[in-house]
């Protein structure tokens, strides 16, 4: 998760702290901020309890941690939302498919803010309050993406710890993806009926706009319907643990299946024959170079994550807005 000593870089004058933070695991609940899972989207959002919500912040975690915000980012989220922010958390499976994750996660917050409204919660999502992204690891990525593919989505962007690995420097198995490919297909021709893709997460992510008419939960009870075998194991631990657990801080723990849900729905990616990212991370740069359109930018860059890539995407952006000066300032 994230980790301490960050190091920053704004651009378009736009500056802010990152501050020193420890893994965000803690299964907390700040009496000042208040939890909600909405039932059409299956969004968490975080909501300061009293104070008047400065601005409105699309959260996005890290590959597999993105699925489960409210648990894997929880002292991270509360502490956004306690500054005044609504942040809505819109989790997210794993998927060798990023730009149409991209598109859903942003389509998902915007049907998010869509239910508030509807459910008369608008004070939540002021109409004139700024919408700012943040988004650690793959989620920076996404944020990137939708950036330069949805121009103006947000008014800014704070990126923490980008990376946008190949599968291959992702997971440094040697023959791994390989060797899976056709074991998943050898399971799928002896047992046709077998579909490691319907999980909880993943499916949802396929038929969302079907619960779209949904309401808004004021407390968050999540997996309705169906309970995945992830969503009774967690169910069972949360009721063992009800003496040490506050109420909310049960139902969060119950909402966290789809970090163990989402294995299957990936596996399936690779039985399908992908083995590398869509587009591809050289594909990933040049969308984000010829089409980022955010220039309040904050990256966070951490001194002991292997994976990080910040340094090349500052100058990507930084050669991104450099060009668009000199195009202004020529057409001016």
């Amino acid at each position: 998760m994230l980790s301490s000593r960050p190091q920053q870089q704004a651009f378009g004058g736009h500056r802010g702290v990152a501050a020193r933070r420890s893994r965000c695991c803690k299964l907390t609940c700040d009496a000042s901020v208040v939890w909600r899972r909405l039932d059409g989207t299956k969004a968490w959002v975080a909501h300061p309890r009293a104070a008047r919500v400065k601005g409105i912040i699309h959260f996005l975690g890290g590959a597999f941690a993105g699925a489960a915000p409210q648990i894997l980012y929880n002292s991270f989220v509360e502490q956004l939302a306690d500054a005044g922010y609504t942040t809505i958390a819109t989790p997210y499976a794993v998927t060798f498919r990023h730009d149409q994750c991209a598109k859903q996660v942003r389509q998902m917050f915007l049907d998010s803010v869509a239910e508030l409204k509807s459910k008369g919660r608008s004070y939540l999502v002021p109409a004139k309050a700024p919408v700012l992204g943040v988004g650690h690891s793959n989620g920076a990525l996404l944020h990137l993406l939708i950036g330069s593919l949805e121009p103006n989505a947000t008014a800014g962007n704070v990126v923490i710890s980008f990376n946008n690995l190949q599968v291959s420097d992702a997971i440094p198995i040697p023959g791994f993806l390989e060797t899976l490919q056709p074991t998943v297909q050898a399971a799928r021709a002896a047992n046709p009926n077998l579909n490691p893709s319907t999980t909880e997460l993943s499916s949802l992510q396929q038929s969302r706009s079907s619960s779209s008419s949904s309401s808004t939960s004021g407390s968050s009870t999540p997996g309705r319907g169906t309970a995945s075998a992830s969503a009774q194991l967690l169910a069972v631990a949360a009721a063992a643990a009800a003496p040490l657990l506050a109420e909310q801080q049960q139902q969060l723990l119950v909402g966290a299946a789809p970090v163990l849900d989402q294995l299957a729905s990936v596996i399936n990616e690779v039985g399908d024959g992908l083995t590398d990212f869509r587009p591809t991370p050289e594909e990933s740069r040049a969308i984000i170079a010829a089409g980022y359109s955010s220039p309040d930018t904050l990256l966070v860059q951490f001194e002991n994550d292997s994976f990080d890539e910040t340094p090349e995407m500052q100058q990507i952006l930084t050669d991104r807005f450099e060009s668009l000066a000199a195009a202004a300032a020529a057409a001016g």
